[in-house]
């Protein structure tokens, strides 16, 4: 497998972290490029269209153009942000499900997605605890599922050409990167799905640890523990004193109700 990581030149940390943990991490067969991400400088410069936010733009042609790398070989292409963390695990279940994929004519796999909506979250909480973590992880068809983020993905190496030419068909920026891929799921134009338990994260880098009661930092600091949490190597342990900020954040009434729920997607919980 051939992953390609995004990073812009300036983020050295970002580098050596990601290169590091893949070295930990590869199986045979596996290899690492970096590819030079894009930045607002440039936005600016070529006076790129659309309504979205420079860095946006910035991240929809870094991921286009890793892409466009991607068609000078035949294998399939692993598409990484330089904040993705791989388990030691990754590349075998990514590997088995290459032998084995999803179905007949995928087009892209994500090994880790962002989930806003509650009931997918509490049923994907659930699936987790079914799932023997010594066996083969399970796939999830996007098609119906309102995921966001674009942090690790493989695309088929029959489809590379593809899904290039759509991004490439991108008349104006006006949607983030990771919700126009979204839409091309919707709309059957690509088929996706989701590795589960996820077998990629992402890195504290882009975290803050400082809670703030309604803030977008907060609510993408949520989302990002939740993946965080769930993923294949996940757990509570590594999070605790986050988690207590953001526990010490709530009111009286949304604790009591986060007891119930936590109560329901117990693993000694009897649905009915």
């Amino acid at each position: 497998m051939h992953c390609f990581y995004i990073n812009l030149e300036s983020a050295t940390q970002r580098r050596s972290a990601i290169e590091a943990n893949f070295a930990e991490s590869r199986k045979q067969g596996w290899s690492l490029e970096r590819i030079a991400a894009i930045d607002t400088a440039y936005v600016a410069r070529a006076e790129i269209p659309g309504s979205i936010r420079p860095a946006e733009k910035a991240c929809f042609l870094s991921h286009r153009n890793a892409v466009f790398h991607s068609l000078g070989n035949d294998d399939h292409a692993f598409i990484l942000e330089d904040d993705s963390v791989f388990s030691p695990k990754t590349c075998a279940a990514v590997d088995a499900l290459m032998a084995t994929p999803p179905s007949p004519n995928w087009d892209i796999l994500f090994t880790d997605i962002g989930l806003s909506d509650i009931a997918t979250m509490v049923e994907l909480i659930l699936l987790r605890n079914q799932i023997d973590p010594t066996r083969a992880v399970k796939t999830l068809n996007l098609k119906s599922i309102g995921f966001f983020g674009a942090t690790a993905y493989v695309i088929n190496k029959a489809s590379k050409a593809k899904v290039f030419a759509l991004l490439n068909a991108a008349p104006n920026f006006d949607v983030a990167y990771d919700l126009y891929l979204r839409n091309l799921v919707a709309q059957s134009r690509v088929q996706a799905h989701a590795v589960f338990p996820f077998v990629t994260t992402s890195s504290d880098l882009g975290d803050t640890s400082t809670v703030q009661p309604g803030s977008d930092k907060t609510t993408d600091l949520i989302m990002s523990l939740f993946r965080k949490v769930i993923w294949i190597d996940g757990g509570v342990a590594a999070h605790r004193d986050v988690l207590s900020q953001i526990d010490q954040s709530l009111g009286e009434d949304a604790r009591a109700l986060g007891t119930l729920w936590a109560a329901m997607v117990d693993k000694n919980f009897k649905r009915k």
